[in-house]
């Protein structure tokens, strides 16, 4: 790496832009930069660091270890600086009564609300929290109403900020008493033999367990579809159907319902989870301090 006396530290927020955003693109028309020149922000990153940091697959951009292992050192320190650029213009969270919104489905809330609630009152003691479900409300519109937006985005406007909260990836869950799955593993074929429930955000089309079955010329035998996460993992716990769920809010819930976790008999890729707020409140001194508190609340 080079001397750190002579980097640029805008470099770092570039960097933490081209990880979340994954897209030298979308990172471009985050910070107000042309292609070329975010382009030319990437190759000095890499002169920097010593390290390619992302290598190219399809038309996404795939971080190297080396950018894993960097990014939240990156960003406690671009937090670190904005704390206290953002308490030198006067915000107080002690006393502030601000209420802040936050759009989010089932999942998140029942994984976030619980750690914010235990630490709004000691870190901001007269704000409140609002929360509710956009549903399928496009990003823009949910924005109008919410300061921040978290779910598993991939289709936020360009100019839209996004930082990753955490990565989250899949379990199948069943009844602990179920009649037929005693072992620790789950095979394709005991997989397929049980029916499913499934959890479509629209409770309607193909999810992504039925995607990847039907790329191995399977299907599985559906019998309840819903828009919803924690509802599954109940009628799962409560007879003989199987659910397919992100892993943490099974784990969060997998002693309270008696549920067994098994690991997909699929090779179903992970998702991140990320809060999405809009260009015209990046700058306020509140929201900032909001998201910084965020944050280090629901760090996994």
């Amino acid at each position: 790496m080079h001397n750190f006396n002579t980097m640029d530290l805008n470099l770092l927020r570039h960097f933490a832009c081209l990880y979340e955003r994954r897209s030298v693109t979308a990172a471009a028309h985050q910070v107000g930069l042309t292609q070329s020149a975010m382009s030319h922000v990437l190759k000095r990153l890499r002169d920097a660091f010593g390290d390619p940091l992302f290598v190219r697959d399809g038309k996404a951009l795939v971080p190297t270890k080396r950018a894993d292992q960097l990014y939240a050192p990156v960003m406690e320190a671009l937090d670190g600086l904005m704390e206290a650029v953002q308490d030198a213009a006067g915000f107080d969270p002690q006393s502030t009564d601000r209420q802040f919104t936050l759009a989010m489905a089932d999942y998140v809330e029942l994984l976030c609300l619980p750690q914010l609630m235990q630490r709004l009152p000691v870190d901001a003691p007269k704000a409140a929290l609002r929360a509710f479900d956009p549903g399928n409300q496009d990003l823009p519109t949910t924005l109008q109403r919410a300061d921040l937006a978290i779910a598993r985005h991939t289709n936020a406007p360009p100019n839209y900020h996004r930082q990753t909260l955490w990565q989250e990836e899949f379990v199948t869950v069943c009844s602990r008493s179920h009649p037929r799955l005693q072992r620790a593993d789950l095979t394709l074929e005991a997989f397929l033999a049980e029916g499913h429930v499934m959890v479509s955000t629209d409770g309607q089309g193909l999810g992504m367990v039925d995607q990847h079955l039907a790329a191995i010329g399977h299907r599985r035998t559906m019998v309840l579809k819903t828009g919803f996460f924690y509802s599954p993992l109940r009628v799962a716990a409560a007879g003989d159907l199987l659910a397919t769920v992100p892993k943490r809010l099974a784990e969060a819930l997998q002693h309270e319902l008696d549920l067994r976790l098994f690991e997909p008999p699929l090779d179903l890729p992970g998702f991140d989870v990320s809060m999405v707020w809009a260009p015209h409140q990046h700058r306020d001194p509140g929201h900032a301090w909001f998201r910084r508190w965020l944050k280090k609340a629901v760090a996994f």
